[in-house]
């Protein structure tokens, strides 16, 4: 499990063993949706879903809420 920090401008850094395992990118952008009470982060992989935003990425990031962690 990795724990992720919100800067006071509202970015978080994603660690790089995340990036890797989901092939992020600098300058990929992610689709961010609540779902369940969660935070959970999508790769937008190809230039087809940017353009339509139609289709999303099968791999996904979740921020879960466990006590004092998200």
């Amino acid at each position: 499990m990795h724990t992720l920090t919100v800067a006071a401008t509202g970015q978080i850094t994603v660690p790089i063993e995340l990036q890797q395992e989901l092939g992020i990118r600098p300058g990929i952008q992610l689709i961010a949706e609540i779902q369940n009470g969660n935070l959970v982060l999508m790769p937008i992989l190809n230039d087809i879903e940017a353009a339509f935003g139609l289709l999303k990425a099968k791999t996904t990031v979740s921020l879960r809420r466990n006590g004092l962690s998200y």
